[in-house]
């Protein structure tokens, strides 16, 4: 089965707590012909001399020192020398299941597509041993990029992110990350399916994605977080030819807004002029209420706000606190 060579492209930086979990998830990976791309994006710790480390005890292993650039540039370095038929992405303070890759290849024969998607297993504590990826009765399938960019603009199975995916390397031609920017992948991943008229996507979580306190996407809010709704918007008027998608790419615009609305409440530094007209804003996508695809969620967002926005973060950050 193993065939055809598979990059896999670690952005590195300042993980030196979590990398090795990382690495030894990869390296053990069932499917072996595969090549590891680590870029140490500048890591200030000991993330560099873990990955030489590494490098040393497997030859499947090449290691990349550079100049801080962020997480974007980090990704396009490794897509510049990737030497594999098939790409996938791994964040350096996540792991993946073991077979990982064997799964996505497998879905990619199976189904003769280029590219293909795992469900996610997302820990809130990574030492929690209930927080395992479990096997899903759901079946894989061959979906058209309709299905699948739908599916993507709701967010039901399947997000934006670069990883818990395998692309055919080739489609990164005349497609990459946009660097210095937070949320790069709503401005690409969509790109990528649009190349393809199928993608095969599994049920089964095989990529497991640790929230920590520090994380990206849970820092106080900073104005480079807005790049979320220019990117949501850039990525709806490109999907705007397709009328099938028009009610899903006005509930992703909903979404990119109240997810930048929560981190600005929730800041320790706040602006409450720019959080009133945000407010103002999301308050006139109330057809969202009318979407039968819109999640309970959505709609629930949307009244909520309609009582203030005391009212509304109370209340959402203890469904947030509950959901764990």
């Amino acid at each position: 089965m193993d065939d055809d060579l598979i990059s896999i492209v670690i952005p590195i930086y300042n993980v030196d707590k979590y990398i090795e979990k990382c690495l030894n998830s990869v390296v053990k990976q069932t499917y072996k012909n595969i090549e590891i791309i680590l870029v140490d994006d500048g890591s200030p710790d000991n993330c560099g001399k873990i990955c030489d480390s590494y490098a040393n005890n497997d030859k499947r292993i090449k290691v990349i020192h550079k100049e801080n650039g962020g997480l974007s540039d980090a990704r396009n370095v490794g897509i510049e020398i990737a030497n594999g038929k098939y790409i996938t992405f791994v964040d350096s303070d996540d792991y993946i299941e073991l077979d990982y890759i064997e799964y996505l290849y497998t879905l990619m024969k199976k189904y003769n597509t280029k590219i293909s998607f795992c469900k996610v297993n997302v820990v809130f504590n990574e030492n929690n041993t209930d927080n395992k990826p479990n096997n899903s009765d759901q079946s894989d399938y061959k979906w058209t990029k309709i299905q699948a960019l739908e599916d993507v603009l709701y967010a039901n199975n399947f997000d934006v992110s670069a990883y818990a995916k395998m692309y055919l390397t080739e489609h990164f031609k005349n497609v990459r990350y946009p660097k210095g920017k937070l949320f790069e992948d709503n401005d690409t991943t969509y790109k990528l399916i649009d190349k393809n008229d199928y993608i095969a996507v599994g049920f089964e979580k095989k990529y497991n994605y640790i929230i920590r306190n520090n994380s990206i996407t849970r820092t106080n809010f900073k104005k480079e977080q807005l790049y979320l709704i220019e990117a949501s918007d850039n990525m709806c008027s490109y999907l705007s030819k397709y009328e099938q998608l028009k009610k899903a790419t006005y509930r992703k615009k909903f979404w990119a807004r109240i997810s930048i609305f929560n981190r600005m409440i929730n800041s320790n530094e706040r602006n409450y002029a720019e959080e009133k007209k945000l407010r103002k804003e999301i308050l006139e996508y109330k057809r969202v209420l009318l979407d039968g695809k819109s999640s309970f969620r959505d709609k629930v967002s949307i009244i909520l706000l309609h009582f203030g926005t005391n009212n509304y973060k109370r209340i959402w950050n203890f469904y947030k606190k509950n959901r764990k």
